[in-house]
């Protein structure tokens, strides 16, 4: 029988963000298939030649989801019992626009954004540009805690750590991000104002394990 020892490693990281995803959200119900699917069509097309004043591409506000569906509502009939009846075909794009992590940028865009005209809701997410190099540090660090475990219980069992004969990590995609803010919907004057946001998001905080197994002798 194989004698070997099995410890389980975990990793640490705190990264600092460096790039922010502003996403938005356009919603709206008509009675028309297509009358959904053009207001859809006019609103985004708005806000693309809005991100243009603040000195981007229209090319960088890209659609990440978009869907039309039916809309039912629940009404009482005369008799008092509770219905459904067709409310029309509501529609729901989403874009994104990702810009280096920079306060002066993203309240450029914000302020474009709300001064559209559109009625739009957005987020502010900050992440990272290359989460490959920041999850490949968290596995080193987990691997590294894994073997000074599995160093420390060879030494009190007066045994010693052979080669390593397997490694498992249960994920294979860590999550990057933070959302810092969420709106309402901003349309007409109360989006007349010019926006500085003075935003400094905490590092973005990773933890992972790893399950390594080692000959011992």
């Amino acid at each position: 029988m194989d004698r070997t020892i099995r410890v389980t490693g975990t990793g640490q990281l705190a990264v600092q963000p460096d790039t922010i995803h502003l996403l938005l959200t356009l919603t709206g119900l008509h009675e028309d298939y297509g009358d959904a699917v053009g207001h859809s069509a006019d609103a985004a097309g708005r806000l693309k030649e809005a991100v243009a004043k603040a000195g981007f591409e229209q090319e960088d506000l890209k659609t990440s989801y978009f869907s039309v569906n039916s809309k039912y509502e629940s009404f009482q009939d005369p008799e008092g019992l509770y219905k459904q009846r067709f409310a029309g075909f509501e529609y729901d794009h989403r874009l994104k626009l990702e810009i280096p992590r920079d306060n002066e940028l993203l309240g450029k865009a914000l302020t474009v954004f709300l001064q559209s005209g559109v009625a739009v809701e957005f987020q502010i997410i900050y992440t990272v540009r290359d989460p490959r190099a920041a999850q490949n540090e968290l596995l080193k660090n987990a691997v590294e805690d894994a073997k000074t475990k599995a160093g420390q219980l060879a030494d009190a069992a007066g045994v010693r750590l052979g080669k390593i004969i397997h490694i498992a990590c249960p994920r294979e995609e860590i999550v990057l991000r933070q959302e810092v803010m969420k709106s309402t919907r901003f349309v007409g004057e109360a989006a007349n104002t010019a926006i500085s946001p003075d935003l400094e998001p905490e590092d973005i905080r990773l933890n992972e394990s790893v399950r390594v197994t080692w000959e011992i002798q």
